[in-house]
């Protein structure tokens, strides 16, 4: 099988497969006769990245990055159906911490702006004042 004819700005798909303690990695984008493996799934960039240098290296100069490289995590499909979930649920996390954060500053304005101390609004919302006073500063500087 010939080496395909890939250019040093290419980006390079890599599969991840669990095999025993380690990660057996295949290289479907540069030739099914390239191997290699990782101990970690983020060492799998680097030792790919150095599986296609070397690969490539009696034909050119190819020099190729981690950051060249995309790694496929090939898992068990309940696995990869617990870890969207989890995704899922830590962008609804992230979402609802920045509506949070932005009733709470308009409830630090809101008490303020009614004549109420900063140290109330803290103790009000149940944080230090200092913190309130905070939140507060940032809301004006927005506005």
């Amino acid at each position: 099988m010939a080496k395909s004819a890939a250019t040093a700005s290419s980006r390079y798909r890599v599969r991840a497969i669990r095999s025993g303690d380690w990660w057996a990695i295949e290289f479907p984008d540069v030739d099914d006769r390239i191997h290699s493996q990782a101990r970690r799934l983020e060492q799998v960039p680097a030792m790919a990245a150095d599986a296609i240098t070397m690969w490539y290296a009696d034909e050119d100069e190819r020099r190729v990055s981690p950051d060249d490289i995309d790694v496929q995590a090939v898992l068990p499909d309940e696995l990869e159906e617990v870890l969207r979930r989890a995704r899922l649920e830590r962008e609804h996390a992230t979402a609802a911490a920045a509506t949070a954060a932005a009733a709470f500053s308009d409830a630090v304005t809101a008490v303020t702006n009614a004549g109420l101390p900063t140290r109330d609004a803290g103790h009000l919302l149940g944080v230090s004042h200092q913190y309130a006073a905070k939140v507060g500063a940032a809301a004006k500087a927005r506005t």
